[in-house]
């Protein structure tokens, strides 16, 4: 076996792209509000309920060792493992030009709008959050026979990236278009509070998945291809830790988009912006 004193990666885990704010009339996510017991006027309200969630998730976690690693004791390393977690919010885009009614119905649904008559999409909030984790391993002779090989370091930057997209047959008809946003800007606030309150426990949680696994002991005459395959899991399994959170953090947003994005919801939308905006907006 080759004996490094350290060995450090850094890789990203792609990007973990979700439309999943899709408004009206139709192709929203679904929830049924009954289900949860949150005023989503009230912001305050749903920062509260998202951090429940979170803690709940971490509560209710229990990390399960790789299977590589089964096999090998655990070793105390002969230093403290540091978790750096950094999160970044960029601005929100709008775009108010790219794309017609049919054009996101298409696109964004997979639905035909050509018909008249067929409800078509005239708002959309995308949102990607792309993962950069970077980690040092350090291994040491601990006995004349083993060696521990230890997470020294993880550095982990989550960054969330949100467009909104709206009608562009709208930019002749402000209050429409102005309507329209209000709903688009809830989901922004929406998966913004999510990424957030998950960031809160984020830490705590790479702390209770690592732990288990963050010494290893092996014998000082593993051969250099088993000794590789204990680093791959190692980095599989980190990779896999940070999948955990942010599918977690997938769901509870979908879970909140799908409160306004449900038929009710899109009739009390229409009939509304006709009462306060008149019959002034585009005909499909």
């Amino acid at each position: 076996m080759v004996f490094f004193s350290k060995i450090d990666k850094s890789f990203k885990s792609g990007l973990l792209v979700a439309f999943v704010a899709v408004s009206g009339p139709v192709y929203g996510e679904s929830a049924q509000p009954s289900d949860i017991d949150i005023d989503i006027d009230n912001n305050g309200d749903v920062v509260e309920w998202v951090s429940g969630q979170a803690e709940s998730f971490l509560n209710n976690y229990q990390p399960t060792i790789p299977e590589v690693l089964q096999k090998y004791d655990s070793c105390t390393p002969p230093g403290d493992m540091s978790i750096t977690v950094n999160n970044v919010v960029e601005k929100v885009i709008y775009d108010y030009d790219g794309y017609s009614s049919i054009d996101l119905t298409n696109k964004f649904t997979g639905a035909s709008g050509n018909n008249t008559g067929e409800k078509q999409v005239i708002g959309l909030t995308g949102r990607a959050i792309g993962i950069d984790l970077n980690r040092g391993l350090q291994i040491k002779k601990i006995s004349p026979n083993y060696a521990c090989l230890w997470i020294k370091s993880v550095d982990i930057t989550a960054t969330l990236k949100q467009r909104v997209i709206i009608s562009n047959q709208y930019r002749s008809y402000e209050c429409e278009q102005d309507r329209i946003l209000q709903h688009e800007n809830k989901h922004v606030f929406f998966n913004r509070a999510v990424f957030q309150e998950y960031h809160n426990i984020s830490k705590r949680f790479y702390e209770k998945s690592l732990t288990p696994v963050r010494g290893v002991k092996i014998p000082t005459d593993t051969n250099d291809s088993e000794y590789m395959r204990i680093i791959t899991g190692l980095d599989n399994y980190m990779l896999e830790t940070a999948d955990k959170i942010y599918k977690n953090m997938k769901q509870t947003a979908s879970i909140l988009n799908g409160i306004i994005d449900t038929e009710v919801a899109y009739d009390d939308y229409n009939s509304n912006t006709a009462r306060i905006c008149g019959q002034t907006g585009p005909k499909s």
